[in-house]
């Protein structure tokens, strides 16, 4: 979610990436990797601390150690083993290879003087290295690549472990003079480290960090990282709502919003609204009120007075001359609401309309006929409302109960019944799409 920068790495094209042929950019495609950025998103699996040279005496069974050592004798087992032993500080070393026998059978000869990288595993009263790393020691130390802390990357699909680390470290070697993301002012103010720096940590610590050496997702560079994302998202989170508010659409309603006419709203209801309910009925008043059409969450407990708040809406929106409809997921949920609103409704004036697709042809048609009329009136029923056969040219209003149990077409198609039309979706389960109607900044809640 990070808007890196367009420059080199990130704007290079992973198949001018040296190693990648059409088989393993096909086998990264399918993994989820199809840029240069995404490359660069993941992050090593751990950290190897080579940083210094460590001592045989001291060295603990399961720790990591780097020493220097020079080749005694090689024996090869065929199909089973190549175990080399080394002299290193006065002790004998058995370096043990059960793979790449033939490889290693090639590099490994006596008399070699090598750096050894491995986990120390004591057998037979020395120690001994399971599949080391093995290479010839530079001439200075400080400028040697093995040494220092080094990035352990996982395949990725057909790209191996060890071409996946070659090509992350020669991007990485690109990613410190990419220009910074941030303005540099900014950051200095903050204390902060452009994400850039960050990415380029995460790959290639600094030698000189400090203790033991975190997991790379445990790392502070990457745990900024994350808040940067986090930082981004709300930025276009933020701006979504703003264009999305800024879209005048229609012409403002007039609904009531000060507490008496918002009582009088719940009036024919047989019993007064809670502060809950009148604050939130407020609130989607002046959703109604404003130049673009609504999109709200209703959230809450079972029983906690919802579908009370949407009858004060319904109610609204009648008075201002527009139909209303009711969504519902079942036929026995919807009848529910039908009994429910009839009781109401129908003292103050307004027809209840009741559409399944249960009902016969002569009573569907004689309710699409009373909606193409476009009296305000409110119909229930169940997903047959968003029927393309169902016209509501008059619509003002869609509250949809239990919207999770809903697809986001059916959605769409009442809303697209009518010009401007205002949604209200009901829920007292918030499972992930709705979490997820929330996140992407379309959806307000209540």
């Amino acid at each position: 979610m990070i808007p890196w920068p367009q420059k080199p790495p990130f704007s290079t094209p992973l198949s001018a990436l040296p190693g990648l042929g059409k088989m393993r950019l096909k086998s990264l495609e399918a993994k989820g990797v199809a840029t240069t950025e995404d490359f660069l998103s993941l992050p090593p699996s751990s950290y190897q601390d080579r940083r210094e040279f460590g001592e045989i005496a001291s060295a603990q069974d399961g720790s990591e150690l780097v020493i220097e050592g020079r080749i005694t004798s090689v024996k090869i087992v065929p199909n089973r083993y190549l175990l080399a032993n080394a002299a290193s500080q006065g002790k004998n070393v058995g370096l043990w290879w059960f793979r790449a026998i033939e490889y290693f059978s090639e590099t490994i000869k006596v008399g070699v003087t090598v750096n050894i990288y491995g986990v120390v595993k004591f057998h037979d009263g020395r120690i001994n290295f399971h599949h080391p790393e093995i290479w010839t020691p530079a001439d200075d130390p400080k400028s040697d690549p093995n040494l220092g802390i080094v990035s352990v990357y996982r395949p990725i699909g057909s790209l191996t472990a060890g071409l996946r680390k070659r090509i992350a470290g020669d991007l990485g070697k690109i990613l410190i003079s990419c220009p910074p993301l941030l303005p540099s002012q900014w950051l200095d103010k903050h204390s902060l480290k452009d994400p850039v720096e960050l990415l380029a940590v995460v790959h290639n610590p600094p030698s000189d960090a400090k203790g033991t050496l975190p997991k790379p997702k445990g790392s502070r560079a990457w745990l900024r990282m994350c808040l940067y994302e986090l930082m981004f998202w709300r930025l276009i989170i933020t701006q979504t709502r703003q264009e999305i508010k800024s879209r005048k659409s229609k012409e403002c309603a007039d609904y009531p919003l000060n507490d008496a006419e918002v009582d009088r709203l719940f009036e024919p209801l047989p019993f007064k609204p809670s502060d809950e309910q009148r604050r939130v009925a407020i609130e989607i008043l002046k959703d109604l009120n404003g130049p673009a059409p609504m999109n709200r969450l209703l959230q809450g407990e079972v029983g906690c007075g919802k579908t009370a708040v949407a009858a004060a809406t319904i109610g609204a929106t009648l008075k201002n001359g527009r139909q209303a409809v009711l969504m519902a997921p079942t036929g026995i949920l919807a009848s529910q609401h039908r009994a429910f609103f009839e009781s109401i409704a129908c003292r103050e004036g307004y027809e209840v309309f009741y559409l399944t697709n249960n009902q016969s042809a002569k009573e569907k048609n004689a309710v699409l006929k009373a909606l193409a009329a476009g009296t305000p009136s409110l119909t229930v029923g169940t997903h047959s409302l968003a029927s393309p056969s169902v016209a509501i040219p008059n619509l003002g209003l869609a509250v949809i109960d239990e919207q999770q149990r809903f697809g986001v077409k059916q959605r769409l198609a009442l809303r697209l019944k009518s010009p401007n039309v205002n949604l209200l979706t009901m829920s007292a389960t918030p499972i992930p799409k709705t979490f997820a109607g929330i996140l992407y900044g379309d959806l307000d809640i209540s």
